[in-house]
């Protein structure tokens, strides 16, 4: 038999067949910078992440990481992790139900910052090619 939806009831319309890997997204970039001249320097970054989209879930991580060495003594050496649980409420509203992040930058004496937040969000703009969203809500933090 055929079922009908309000419009108001549906949140998005997932082509193909329901798949665990269908619902994964990932990247990788990998790259670096070699300079020559009256000092030697090496620049590395890395920036990897992945997410998990179903109708009413987004998980996401994501990594970055930049390594500068001049004369093969580090200038710079930061790394930040993140972690987020989105849960939608419609399409565009959702809870941030878990943000997490660690971020390490000794050249600006963080050795470790935890954040941890909460919040209500907005998705302003979810396209293939760009998402932009704005959440508020309680964060805590610490750095050692």
């Amino acid at each position: 038999g055929e079922t009908a939806f309000g419009r108001e009831e549906i949140l998005t319309i997932v082509i193909g067949t329901a798949r665990e890997r269908d619902y994964w997204s990932g990247y990788a970039n990998v790259g670096g910078n070699i300079r020559s001249g009256n000092s030697d320097q090496v620049d590395y970054t890395a920036r990897l992440g992945t997410m998990r989209r179903s109708v009413k879930d987004r998980t996401g991580f994501d990594y970055i990481g930049t390594i500068t060495r001049i004369d093969s003594v580090d200038t710079s050496n930061n790394h930040r992790v993140t972690l987020g649980w989105d849960r939608f409420l419609n399409k565009r509203l959702f809870l941030n139900l878990v943000g997490l992040e660690w971020y390490r930058d000794p050249f600006q004496n963080v050795a470790d910052r935890w954040t941890a937040t909460a919040g209500l969000g907005y998705e302003i703009v979810d396209t293939p090619r760009t998402s932009w969203s704005v959440t508020a809500g309680p964060a805590w933090q610490s750095t050692r």
